[in-house]
Order: structure tokens, then C-alpha cells, then sequence
């Protein structure tokens, strides 16, 4: 492979393995790949951000810009980088419930737009959900498409304008690089894209057209307006406190500050600390937000904080602040472990055998994979309330707990465990690998053995305040008498096996 140095250290076996596969191995062809391509060879989000952002080592000597814009834009805002996520086309993975749309191929620029914008505006648009009382998105585009807006009070309303701004002002503050905080180049860019989109929207009395909407210098516009009045009026926005008493300023200056920093600064060796320091100042504001009635989903959890998925020890270091009583689970399932297997070989339910043929005694890592294994079969999968259908069986219920995969991707496997009914989080294993499910995505962990990666799984659900699977409230509930936490799933099962435990 001839490929710089920044994709190489990026790269594990797999993801080697299915690059010489597919014969994207060449610098020239591998710097073509889309945001999609990058995914199906099994990058994960950050990897990818940095390589769409990266030029190759040809184009990085002779410092082309394949956009023409970007120079003036540099000139206006006084910087020479614009954020990556904007650059990419703001094509991040947005939560469902965001109501938002990612930008698409197919382009149609407005008659005078003299190239692409990186925002599509008319994706946002026409979307079906995008409506407002009698205000539709796509019949608003069509109109200023035209160009016919002679008269501004009466060929374009206020009302319009009001819902073009409410729309992509909303699609920003979601999408921009810092969640909730548009950069000042981010904020000239979605400001650009409108004039350039609909050319009849310029203003005549700016230098550049589209200051109407955001003006760097005034710090005013349309989209400055919407933006600021978001943030002030949404109580999980920290914004900075004025007026206050001096102590209670700085106290909320640095939660914003702690926030900032994990939103721009990636975990290494020699900052891991101050993250720590940085989870602590914000738990605070962070459980109202988790906890509270917007219950976000764990999608735009990590997009807030990524750390959750990039840092093991703060999903450890969020569920040990908030958990009122804990013993190690790894400890107290070692002293119950035997027991699983020896009441299993005495009950020998139907189904079990081969996990006792292909368990390894002289091997720890065996024994406790196989003991996991068998809980299903010791506590049958609970029924879902409210649907007339078939309980699982114990080997497809125990696929909803731990999933093992072979020579496969890290998307490949997201994917089958979609297909699988695997919503919630979960543990899959490829290779040696452990993996914990986060909804459409993962983290890997650094657990040493099956019986830690599980008590991550355990932790998540309190950390991300999501619900266990119907199909495996039992042995969660067993999990959480192993390790003394107060439960509140009722099993008959599980009583019955906590009294035959030695």
C-alpha cells in the first residue's frame, strides 16, 4: 500500500484486509473514497473525520484549494481553517429524532450560484417533515428558486422568512462541530449557502451578499438572532451568567469551559486527567439533561460527549458517581460462577449441551463465556408486553447479551446485530476483540476479559439511562444482585437460583 503515514497508524488488520480487498490501496484512489466508503471498510467516526479532512501528500505540496470561495472566506473571518465537519458537507451521523437531513448528491444550485455551496440547502427543505402551519419547505424552495422576489413584504412574508431561518438555523446548531455552538466560520458558511442557493435572497447593501444573515464583524443577522435566542431560552445550553453574584460565574464558566474542552480535544496518555476533571465539573448538568423529560437517545448522548465512547473509564467513572451501592462485579461473579455451571450440569436443559462440549475448562476466559452462555437457559426469556408472540429461545436470547464474530467488519457486525433484534447495548466480540453496541455504533473496550466487558455493559444502562431488553431483564436482574445494586425486576427464576448459589 502507498499511503502517507496519517492513514497508515489509523489502520487495524481488518480494516488492512479489506483495503487491499477491495484495491483502494493507492494514495490517488483512496483519497476519493466518500464519508460512506470509509465506513463500510470499517473506520469509525473519528478516523474518518480525519481522513476526509486530510489532503494527499501532491495536493498538501502545491497548497491547491479545489474551492474557489475558501480564500475570501479565509480573508473575511481571518483564519486559514474552516471546521472539518463543515468542509465535509456537514454530513455527520444526526440523531432520528433531531429532524434534520444530512446533505445529499444531487445538487440543484440556484440560477446565479456560481458553485456548489457545502450546505445543501434544498435537501434541508424539501424534506417531508419540514412544514409549518401553511408554510411547506419544498414550496418555499421552489419560490425563491425562481427568483421572483421583487417586492420583499409582499412576495417574500416575514412569516417565510421567519421559517427559513427557524429551519436552518435548527439544522446547525444540530450539525456544527461543537453541538449547540456554531463556529463563526461555520455560521458564514450556512449564511453563504443560503444566498448562493437562492441568489435572489442577496442583499444589495452588504459587501458580500449574504451578511444579511451573518455578518463576522457586527456579530448580527437572521441566523446570529436565532442562534443566541436558542441558547439562551434552552436550559441545557450552559451559556455564561451575567448579572450574577462573582462565585456563581465562575462556577458556571467552568462548566462551559469543561464542555468546550471535551468537545475539542481528543483523549491522550497526557490529558486523560484534566478529561476526568472535565466529566466531573459537568455530571451535574449532564444528569438533569440525560434524566429530564427530553430523554435524549444514546446517539446524541455521544455526540455531546463523545468521551462515553472513546474513554472506557468514564462510562466506569459516570456510573460509580451516581450509583448509591456497588461491589465489584467482577469480583462477587467469580464467587458465583461454579455455581452456574454446576446447577446448569445438573438441571442439563435442553439446548446446552454444546456450550459444555466447547467449553475449555483450563481456560478462564472458556469458563466464564460459557456460564454467561447458560443463563438463559436457567432464566427463560421474559415476555414482551402487550405482543402476542413467541418467546425467544435461550441460544437467540443469549445472542442479545454476547455476539461473536469471525473475519468480519466492525459495520458488517453492526449491521447483523440490527438484523438480530439487538437494540439496546450489547457485547460482540471480533477476533479478540471486545466491542460494546452503542445504537448504531461502538466503542471498544479495553476490558482484559469477557467478565469486565460485560460489567461495562451493566454500567452503560445507568450511565445512558436506557431500559434492559425485555428478553433479558432476568439475568440483568441477577446482575444486579451479584454486585448489590437495590433492583427493581421481580423474577421468581431469579430467586430460585440466587438460593441454590453455595
Amino acid at each position: 500500500m502507498d499511503l502517507p503515514s496519517e492513514v497508515t497508524r489509523l489502520l487495524t488488520p481488518e480494516i488492512t484486509a479489506a483495503i487491499l480487498k477491495e484495491g483502494v490501496g493507492s494514495e490517488d484512489v483512496f483519497f476519493l473514497l466518500t464519508d460512506q466508503d470509509l465506513k463500510d471498510l470499517g473506520f469509525n467516526m473519528g478516523a474518518r473525520r480525519l481522513i476526509l479532512n486530510m489532503k494527499p501528500r501532491e495536493a498538501t505540496q502545491n497548497q491547491n484549494m479545489t474551492n474557489s470561495q475558501l480564500p475570501r472566506l479565509a480573508e473575511v473571518v481571518d483564519v486559514q481553517i474552516v471546521s472539518p465537519v463543515i468542509t465535509a458537507g456537514l454530513q455527520v451521523e444526526l440523531p432520528a429524532d433531531a429532524q434534520v437531513i444530512p446533505p445529499v448528491a444531487d445538487f440543484e444550485p440556484g440560477p446565479a450560484a456560481t458553485h456548489q455551496p457545502l450546505i445543501d440547502i434544498l435537501a434541508i427543505l424539501r424534506r417531508p417533515q419540514i412544514r409549518r402551519k401553511v408554510i411547506d419547505g419544498a414550496e418555499l424552495a421552489e419560490k425563491l428558486l425562481k427568483g421572483d422576489v421583487h417586492h420583499y413584504h409582499t412576495d417574500y412574508k416575514q412569516s417565510e422568512r421567519k421559517f427559513l431561518v427557524r429551519t436552518l438555523g435548527a439544522y446547525l446548531m444540530k450539525a456544527c462541530a461543537i453541538m449547540d455552538k456554531p463556529s463563526k466560520e461555520e455560521k458564514i458558511l450556512m449564511a453563504r449557502s443560503i444566498t448562493e442557493t437562492f441568489p435572489a435572497l442577496r442583499s444589495q447593501d452588504t459587501p458580500n451578499g449574504w451578511e444579511l444573515y451573518y455578518d463576522p464583524v457586527s456579530h448580527t443577522g437572521f441566523l446570529e438572532q436565532f442562534i443566541r435566542g436558542s441558547r439562551s431560552s434552552d436550559p441545557n445550553i450552559p451559556t455564561r451568567a451575567y448579572g450574577k453574584r462573582k462565585h456563581e460565574v465562575e462556577a458556571s464558566t467552568s462548566v462551559m469551559d469543561a464542555n468546550n474542552y471535551m468537545s475539542r480535544n481528543k483523549v491522550t496518555t497526557s490529558n486523560k486527567t484534566e478529561m476526568e476533571a472535565a466529566l466531573d465539573i459537568t455530571r451535574e448538568q449532564r444528569r438533569n439533561w440525560i434524566l429530564g423529560p427530553e430523554k435524549p437517545s444514546i446517539t446524541l448522548i455521544l455526540r455531546k460527549y463523545p468521551r462515553f465512547q472513546d474513554m472506557n473509564a468514564s462510562i466506569r467513572q459516570e456510573f460509580l458517581a451516581i450509583s448509591k451501592s456497588y461491589s465489584s462485579f467482577q469480583e462477587e461473579w467469580r464467587k458465583v460462577e461454579g455455581d452456574i455451571l454446576d446447577i446448569a450440569l445438573s438441571r442439563k436443559p435442553l439446548g446446552s449441551e454444546g456450550i459444555f462440549q466447547n467449553m475449555d475448562p483450563e481456560i478462564p476466559e472458556s469458563v466464564s463465556l460459557a456460564a454467561f452462555r447458560l443463563l438463559p437457559f436457567l432464566l427463560p426469556c421474559h415476555p414482551c408486553k402487550g405482543k402476542k408472540e413467541p418467546r425467544l429461545n435461550p441460544e437467540a436470547c443469549g445472542q442479545l447479551l454476547i455476539a461473536e464474530f469471525r473475519e468480519t467488519s466492525l459495520q458488517e457486525a453492526l449491521n447483523t446485530l440490527e438484523e438480530r433484534g439487538m437494540k439496546q447495548p450489547g457485547i460482540f466480540t471480533i477476533e479478540d476483540a471486545y466491542y460494546l453496541k452503542l445504537d448504531k455504533t461502538a466503542a471498544r473496550l479495553s476490558a482484559s476479559n469477557i467478565v469486565e466487558a460485560v460489567e461495562y455493559l451493566l454500567m452503560s444502562f445507568y450511565v445512558f439511562n436506557v431500559e434492559y431488553p425485555y428478553q433479558l431483564k432476568s439475568i440483568f436482574s441477577l446482575f444486579e444482585y451479584i454486585c448489590k445494586i437495590r433492583t427493581n425486576v421481580k423474577s421468581a427464576a431469579v430467586n430460585v437460583l440466587i438460593k441454590l448459589f453455595k
